[in-house]
């Protein structure tokens, strides 16, 4: 009902438009029935040239525009008259409707396309010859309105329509001057300068204010003409507040603060940061704008110039010349005096200038200079001067050096010190220099026999050679370099390094046999010597006090030497010699010395040297003992024995007898499992022609026996070791090994500080006996290795197999262990161990025994689908009872049902948990088309083509057509989900198509619904199915029309009865 009611309204409200009551409705409805006369019509006010572009409209439409019967209607593609179903006579017959109507149309028509006619009686075009009042003719089919006396009128021209037989326009007096009253100083009133008289005026505010009331007004532009009087809209405009704390356009070096808060026309009145003054000096009027904002750009800061140079405390090494007339804000760079650098760096500071007192406009430094450092050393500095103590310094400052330490106590500086003047770190005085102190003041402390007297005369780092008296030279014979300083009494002093010594006696001129100069070469003239003996002798004389000649002589031939006698016997005898005769001797004699059998004198003669006891010391003659080279045995040269079996060499050893001396004990050495019957002899070497020798001990070393079995931690704890233990030394031992065991080479050995076993092989080695056992190490029985895999006690495989015939039990883990090592076997996916383990015996195969019981059990698939949260319901419930009762590599082909298909099988391999992955699916079967008795024809199915059951599609309607809405509910396209049998039918009662009925207002076209033109409608509801024509008819056509008869009669059908009454 809400439709019908709304369709009502619509068509009234249409049928009730009159023409020309706007523009847009003179274009729609009035220019354009001049379609086929369009070069009689001009361009009036709206703005609309009336050309076939506008005026055609849609096509096979024309008549609507020409006034033609609907009788003459046709469809076509533009608005001509060959294309127009309309003959001409009718065509043009209707454009006089009144007048002409009984005039032969062949009279009336001159050109038969339309595109141009003229009247040629008089009843029909009599108007045409005489202007509406106001106007005059100005061109054929044209009147300008008349100018008045006074004042300017805004005017349209009028325009003959032969086909209503009337003029067309109107004549119009407007407020084109503008307001001739007061009314409000803030207002706007241009929109009210275009208005025509009669009007109404509606002014708006100037910019910076806001409405307080709606004024408006009716327009009286006749006094005086183009003017109207705006008295009575007076103070409707208040001013905007400027809130904003920031203003749009704000100058960088202004303070707005006064300002927030005011309103539009009060002055806002600024500061300025120091160094700029405001220009306008008074301020500048507001303007604010809706939401508080405001514009700064009527004020500026304006910048000081810096005219007069500096202010203030002013450095007296800057140049301040770049910064004179500079404005505030510019950057200035001093420039520095020699020796000074500005403090920043050169980069410059920001030019502040300020009026001062009247005496002009002046700016404060910021940057000063500052001396530069004296970081470098002089550019021609000095010798021996150090100028440490400048660094750090700077221009101007007064620097110290000195001389450098390693001088500074024998020279001295021109001047005390200098003041700086730097430039990039350099400075320079070359008369600051550290010069050599006068030697004047003399030696310090003067040496004996020596003379300075010409040194006084010289100064520091010249050379000093002083004068000796008789018996005395210079030492050293070059002098010395001076070094002068300044003693604590004052003046200059320097110390002698060179002095006179006493020369030196070397050697005497007449020497005595026997008499010993020692004590006196190298003493010096008037030093005391007293010459000596040689051991053995005794002096005779004095020398008092030595006399050295230049060259070194002295004399000291008073004294001579006397042979001690040898009566006292000999000093520190040696072990074994006899000193027969020696007794009756004297100092530098030789006596023969004998030694006891088996020793040697060495030497063989004794130099008599005795001393004042008449002793002579026996010790420079030794008696050494025999060297014992090689052992003898006193039946034979060679050694009886016993021998080492794999060396034929003897296994008694005297290595460590070889080489010792008489009286010297002998260990002989056992070879490792022999013991020795003794611990040692007393050697006697004696000497032949053969060489020296000693006498060995025949028999020494007797064998082991090796009843103490392995020694501790070197046997197999797998081996036994019983035909070994009742062996002896240098006998073979064949260890035997426990079943699942080989012997092998050890890889590794047991030292325990006993020599292992000799000449081992893989099968046995020789015995070593010790006391505690014997080594076993060389051997030891390993585990055989299981590297060759199961074998069974019957000899084949019992099973199970897998469906490829694989055993379902695999030993793969098993085949890199040993013996005594567990076996884990494992089963083929899907299956489950009957026991877990067992232990191996690897036989000399290197295979191992399965235990009867042990066997892969397969599992049964009870748990169902592992992977079912990614398959479908269906899916799922299909294995469920096809394949979850079954056992591993069994078959799973699951049955879907009547609208699914199975999708691929595959065989069982159920996991620990009773489960299986499922390659197989139920999946939906292809929907093609809908059921014969289901489908709507004006639907279309084609999404729902290739989709499958329980899937969804969209159905769309065929052009005209649309989704039928079920009763409570909004339009659904969806359907679903799909049910498709082995035909790929489903049926699809879910979705209807309705046909789509237009609206009043709108056309169909290629069943589409068309919002009619603007000035134009339709007079009733259209099904878009409709392949015929549907009208929009010009507003204007409807009033006093059989259109709207036609409308009237919609509205009746449609329950309007009480607006046709209307």
């Amino acid at each position: 009902m809400r439709l019908l009611y709304l369709v009502c309204i619509l068509t009234v409200l249409n049928v009730r438009l009159a023409l020309g009551e706007n523009c847009s409705t003179a274009k729609a409805a009035t220019l354009c029935l001049g379609q086929f006369a369009k070069e009689n019509l001009d361009t009036i006010d709206c703005g609309f040239s009336c050309d076939a572009s506008h005026c055609c409209g849609p096509a096979g439409q024309c008549s609507l525009y020409s006034g033609c019967s609907s009788l003459y209607n046709a469809s076509a593609a533009t608005c001509t008259a060959t294309q127009d179903g309309c003959t001409d006579a009718m065509c043009c017959l209707q454009r006089c409707p009144e007048l002409c109507s009984s005039i032969d149309p062949d009279l009336s028509i001159i050109d038969e396309t339309c595109n141009k006619y003229s009247c040629t009686q008089a009843e029909c075009c009599k108007d045409r010859d005489s202007c509406p009042g106001g106007s005059s003719p100005s061109g054929k089919d044209r009147c300008e309105c008349d100018k008045p006396s006074s004042g300017t009128i805004k005017w349209k021209k009028y325009s003959w329509r032969p086909w209503k037989n009337h003029w067309d326009g109107s004549c119009t007096l407007t407020c084109m001057y503008g307001n001739s009253g007061t009314g409000d100083p803030n207002g706007d009133y241009s929109s009210c300068d275009v208005q025509p008289d009669g009007g109404t005026c509606t002014p708006d505010c100037q910019i910076g204010y806001e409405k307080s009331t709606s004024p408006s007004f009716t327009l009286d532009c006749s006094s005086p003409a183009g003017y109207y009087d705006a008295t009575v809209s007076s103070s409707f405009c208040e001013p905007l507040n400027c809130s904003s704390s920031v203003p749009t356009s704000p100058d960088p070096n202004a303070l707005y603060t006064a300002c927030v808060g005011l309103q539009t026309a009060e002055t806002c009145v600024f500061d300025c940061a120091p160094g700029y003054y405001a220009s306008p000096l008074s301020g500048f009027p507001l303007v604010c704008l809706p939401g508080g904002s405001w514009s700064a750009v009527a004020g500026k800061c304006v910048p000081y110039t810096c005219t007069d140079g500096p202010w203030g405390v002013i450095d007296a090494h800057a140049n301040y010349d770049t910064c004179v007339n500079g404005s505030s804000g510019d950057t200035c760079n001093i420039g520095c005096t020699p020796g000074y650098h500005p403090s920043d760096g050169g980069v410059g500071f920001k030019l502040v200038c300020q009026p001062i007192l009247n005496a002009g406009f002046f700016f404060q430094p910021t940057v000063t200079c500052q001396p530069d450092a004296c970081n470098m050393p002089p550019v021609t500095p000095q010798t021996n001067v150090n100028y440490d103590g400048c660094n750090g310094a700077v221009t101007d400052q007064w620097c110290e050096p000195v001389c450098d330490p390693a001088v500074a106590d024998f020279y001295h500086m021109t001047y005390p010190g200098v003041t700086l003047n730097c430039t990039n770190g350099a400075w320079d005085d070359v008369n600051l220099k550290c010069l050599p102190n006068s030697c004047s003041n003399g030696v310090q402390s003067p040496q004996p026999n020596t003379y300075y007297d010409h040194c006084d005369l010289m100064n520091t780092g010249d050379t000093c050679i002083p004068t000796c008296d008789d018996g005395y030279r210079l030492v050293p014979s070059i002098g010395f370099t001076l070094s002068c300083y300044e003693p604590k009494s004052g003046g200059t002093q320097y110390s002698a390094s060179a002095s006179c010594a006493p020369n030196t006696c070397v050697k005497p001129i007449i020497q005595v046999d026997n008499v010993v100069y020692d004590a006196c070469s190298g003493l010096s003239t008037s030093e005391p010597c007293q010459p000596d003996c040689i051991d053995g002798w005794t002096v005779n004389g004095t020398v008092h006090f030595l006399t050295c000649s230049e060259q070194g002589y002295y004399n000291a031939s008073n004294v001579s030497c006397t042979p001690n006698k040898c009566s006292g016997g000999p000093s520190n005898p040696q072990p074994n010699a006899h000193y027969v005769g020696c007794s009756e001797m004297n100092s530098g004699l030789e006596c023969s010395v004998e030694c006891d059998e088996g020793y040697t004198a060495t030497p063989p003669q004794l130099y008599l040297v005795c001393g004042s006891d008449n002793k002579f010391d026996a010790s420079l003659v030794e008696c050494v003992p025999h060297n014992c080279l090689q052992p003898r045995w006193h039946a034979s040269t060679t050694d009886p024995g016993p021998y080492n079996p794999y060396t034929d060499e003897p296994v008694t050893s005297y290595d460590d007898c070889i080489g010792k001396v008489t009286d010297e004990e002998c260990v002989p050495v056992c070879r490792k499992g022999y013991t020795s019957r003794i611990t040692s002899f007393t050697m006697k070497c004696s000497s032949d022609l053969n060489g020296n020798y000693f006498y060995a001990v025949d028999n020494q070393c007797i064998v082991n026996n090796c009843t103490a079995g392995p020694l501790p931690n070197t046997s197999s704890p797998f081996g036994d070791y019983s035909t070994c233990d009742a062996s002896d030394t240098d006998q073979r031992c064949e260890p035997e090994c426990f079943l699942g065991y080989e012997l092998l080479p050890a890889e590794t050995t047991v030292s325990a500080n006993i020599s292992l076993s000799e000449a081992p092989t893989d099968t046995d080695f020789n015995l070593m006996c010790f006391e505690s056992g014997y080594n076993a190490s060389a051997l030891k029985c390993e585990p055989r290795s299981c590297k060759n895999g199961p074998y069974w006690p019957f000899g084949e495989n019992p099973g199970p197999f897998t469906s490829n015939g694989t055993s379902a039990i695999s030993f793969a883990g098993c085949t890199s262990n040993v013996t005594d090592q567990l076996c884990y076997p494992s089963c083929a996916n899907g299956y489950s161990i009957s026991h877990d383990s067992f232990m191996l015996s690897c036989n000399e195969n290197n295979t191992f025994l399965v235990p009867h019981s042990m066997t892969c059990i397969p599992r049964n698939c009870s748990g169902g689908p592992s992977n079912r949260a990614l398959l479908s319901e269906v899916s799922v419930a299909s294995l469920e009872a096809s394949c979850s009762p079954k056992d591993t590599d069994l078959m799973c082909d699951p049955e879907c049902g009547l609208f699914h298909t199975t999708v691929g099988n595959f065989r069982l391999e159920c996991d620990v948990n009773n489960q299986y992955h499922s390659l197989a699916r139920c999946e939906g079967k292809l929907c093609t088309a809908p059921s014969n008795n289901s489908l709507d024809i004006k639907a279309i199915y084609s999404d729902c083509r290739n989709k499958r059951t329980g899937g969804y599609c969209d159905i769309e309607c065929a052009p005209g057509y649309e989704i039928q809405a079920q009763e409570g509910k909004k339009p659904n396209s969806t359907l679903g989900p799909l049910y498709c049998d082995a035909n790929g039918e489903f049926a699809a009662f879910g979705v209807r198509c309705a046909v789509t009925i237009c609206a009043i207002g709108q056309y169909v076209k290629d069943y589409q619904c068309i919002d009619c033109p603007e000035g134009t409608t339709t007079t009733d509801p259209q099904p878009a199915d409709y392949e015929g024509r549907t009208w929009c008819v010009p507003l204007d056509e409807l009033q006093g029309s059989k259109i709207m008869l036609g409308r009237l009669a919609v509205l009746s059908r449609l329950g309007c009865e009480h607006e046709v009454e209307k």
